[in-house]
């Protein structure tokens, strides 16, 4: 038998507010646990655990588990990061193109050309240039330029122009050089009063460019078979400006110097050739070599300076037979 014996205590006997403090406990726990037991998203895998159940302190999100932890936020802040520096490329990417297109787009033409030419000329061949990308707007870009369709609206503008190109360079934002090669007469056209020129391609032209130093040699040519609209357009054939060069270029090797071409109307086949010192014109055939018709001629001016004859023309179209008159 124990001598110190614990009394039972009654609970009638326990004091009322120590009762009370311990029923409310009770009935704060069963709580907590009832709330824990409806509200188990709050202890889903993967997300955080908020809020505590004990002595009713609670977090404002812990209903509906919303609350983000560090590391999600970290994950959204690298998202955003990453879509912003997205978004800030393609505007770079945009604006640099945008600033490559701007300075390679062809304004105020800069003429280069192949010989001295006043400001005034230069100012014409650029307005020409200038209304042919002003029509066609695509090809206003130095890479879209398409030189064989710009020379060919140059020549039907400006006959003198052979040739024209853009100048491609490194440069930017400056303007673009166009470099014009303008034809040079082998021989110059009298005709109706007016001088025309042709280049070695047999097209005729109205003005020559080049100084009369550079076209000393040019033959001139009196064509009484050419009118108004042919101008621009070829005149005669390859094969007839060729005879005329070599005419030209061999005559020295017989002591003789073409001074000037007349071609009569009707008579495309034929020229007269006007000799210096030669008082008067010879005929000569396009059909036939000019190395034999020069020899011929040469035989036959001579035979007839040593007969005292001075005719008023000599055709030697017929091989080994000359004419005059």
């Amino acid at each position: 038998m124990s001598i110190f014996k614990k009394k039972k205590v009654n609970d009638s006997f326990r004091p009322r507010r120590r009762l009370s403090e311990l029923e409310k406990k009770t009935t704060s726990f069963d709580t907590d646990l009832k709330s824990l037991k409806t509200n188990h998203d709050a202890f889903r895998l993967g997300t955080t655990i908020t809020g505590t159940t004990a002595m009713n302190v609670r977090s404002a999100g812990e209903k509906n588990a919303n609350v983000v932890s560090d590391r999600t936020k970290l994950h959204k802040l690298s998202d955003y990061r990453s879509s912003l520096g997205i978004l800030l490329s393609l505007i770079t990417g945009v604006s640099l193109i945008l600033v490559l297109l701007i300075s390679q787009f062809v304004y105020s033409p800069k003429v280069v050309a192949n010989t001295d030419i006043s400001n005034e000329d230069k100012n014409q061949i650029a307005k020409e240039i200038s209304s042919y990308f002003n029509g066609r707007p695509f090809e206003a870009f130095r890479f879209m330029v398409n030189d064989k369709k710009l020379t060919e609206y140059l020549r039907s503008k400006i006959p003198e122009v052979e040739t024209a190109y853009l100048k491609r360079d490194n440069s930017f934002f400056k303007p673009s050089s166009f470099v014009i090669n303008l034809r040079k007469p082998v021989a110059s056209w009298e005709f109706l009063n007016k001088t025309l020129y042709v280049d070695g391609s047999g097209t005729t032209f109205n003005k020559n460019y080049y100084s009369d130093e550079d076209t000393k040699n040019v033959i001139k040519v009196v064509d009484q078979s050419v009118s108004d609209n042919n101008v621009g357009k070829s005149v005669t054939s390859e094969r007839f400006l060729t005879f005329i060069g070599t005419l030209a270029g061999n005559a020295s090797k017989f002591d003789l110097t073409v001074n000037n071409i007349v071609i009569k109307a009707n008579q495309a086949r034929q020229i007269e050739v006007y000799f210096v010192g030669i008082s008067y014109p010879i005929i000569f055939s396009i059909e036939r070599g000019v190395g034999v018709q020069l020899e011929d001629a040469k035989r036959s001016i001579d035979h007839l300076k040593s007969k005292g004859i001075y005719p008023k023309y000599l055709d030697i179209r017929v091989s080994r037979q000359a004419y005059y008159r």
